[in-house]
């Protein structure tokens, strides 16, 4: 593979990762090998630019676009699919709380929601309009994705990780 292909290769995984346009399928940390990163691509494969249908959304219109995140199962993958930049190690809601860093809604942010388990739930910021927040959520209910809106107060919210 060219040098040309082998930077097109991993340009498009990390833009995998940051744009939520294009869903989360990979990570890549750094120090990762290009090599192994680019080995499903076949030599055949041509990478076309990437973010063309982004161009045409501002930045703040992107990052509310509903990617294919399919981490229904999972309230954290499923908030950091939609919310790249919220943090790892969010097991318990005592860890979810750590990251809470405003209490004003805004869309793009990730709501820290207390439950009646000790590990809390997390959901993305949608929508704002007043007082009514919308969130779009993986496992809630029952290992699904749904959406839903209401007051902070209504949906127990306890604050806002804000990237």
């Amino acid at each position: 593979m060219s040098m040309f292909s082998k930077f097109g290769a991993v340009a498009f995984m990390l833009a995998a990762c940051s744009f939520p346009l294009m869903g989360c399928t990979v990570e890549m940390e750094p120090g990762d090998d290009i090599e192994a990163a680019d080995e499903d691509l076949s030599d055949g494969d041509e990478i076309e630019s990437v973010g063309e249908a982004d161009q045409e959304l501002s930045a703040e219109e992107s990052s509310l676009v509903a990617p294919a995140c399919n981490q229904c199962d999972n309230c954290v993958y499923y908030a950091r699919c939609r919310q790249p930049a919220l943090p790892y190690g969010l097991t318990s809601f005592q860890d979810k709380m750590n990251i809470v860093n405003t209490q004003t809604a805004k869309a793009g942010y990730v709501a820290i929601i207390q439950t009646s388990s000790s590990y809390g739930h997390v959901a993305y910021v949608t929508k704002v309009e007043g007082s009514k927040i919308f969130i779009a959520e993986g496992n809630w209910p029952n290992g699904q994705c749904g959406t839903r809106s209401g007051t902070k107060a209504a949906l127990n919210i306890k604050g806002f990780f804000k990237p």
